[in-house]
């Protein structure tokens, strides 16, 4: 049962806000890289949440697909 379009219009506001949030992080370890900070704990937190991020995102356009 595919979900409702106002549920599907909330996940995708929520997944681009995520998404550019995720940018943000990854401005700021780029920065923090440059001037010698170690970043390798953070560098792995953002790598998890990226690939959990991506999981949310094709179960989004999946559902899409369904709603249509």
């Amino acid at each position: 049962m595919p979900l409702p379009k106002e549920v599907l219009e909330t996940i995708k506001k929520r997944l681009d806000e995520a998404e550019e949030a995720v940018k943000s992080v990854e401005d700021v370890l780029a920065d923090m890289r440059v001037t010698g900070i170690g970043v390798g704990e953070q560098e792995e937190k953002l790598k998890a949440a990226k690939a959990d991020l991506r999981k949310l995102r094709l179960f989004y356009d999946r559902q899409v697909k369904k709603a249509v």
